[in-house]
């Protein structure tokens, strides 16, 4: 399992991932492709030799010095093998570099095994955000001193 920048060539993949991920709120073609030639962008994916099996859309800080993690999605089938772990890590490490002095994201308040990953990496919860996503459900803001 190879971490690397995305790729032109990586969009497909990347939207296929999507559809799999995620039932609503999903990146578009345009997202993903602007997310590649966006200077304070990072579009990280976990690639094997069979394809793109995960990845994480970092936006870096353009003032305040806080980057945001826009979005990250693991192939239900590479789920377990710690690559949101590493995903989360290199984004943390990249954003660090940039200038960042926090970092922070958008979960489903009902998705605990995403909830668990970012609280064993030390991020705390900022606020509820009731009726976030597009379905509906309720989010939380939370935020890692990098």
């Amino acid at each position: 399992m190879k971490l690397r920048s995305a790729r032109t060539g990586d969009l497909d993949a990347l939207l296929a991932l999507e559809r799999e991920c995620f039932r609503s709120d999903r990146l578009t073609r345009v997202d993903l492709a602007n997310a590649l030639v966006h200077p304070r962008a990072r579009l990280m994916v976990a690639a094997t030799r069979d394809g793109i099996v995960a990845y994480l859309l970092l936006r870096l800080p353009a003032t305040r010095r806080i980057a945001r993690i826009e979005s990250i999605g693991v192939a239900m089938t590479a789920r377990g093998r710690g690559l949101a772990t590493r995903l989360v890590a290199a984004a943390e490490h990249a954003a660090k570099r940039a200038g960042a002095e926090r970092l922070r994201l958008e979960v489903r308040r009902a998705n605990l095994a995403a909830r668990m990953l970012y609280a064993k990496r030390g991020y705390r919860q900022l606020r509820e955000l009731p009726h976030y996503y597009a379905d509906g459900a309720h989010g939380l803001r939370l935020e890692r001193r990098l």
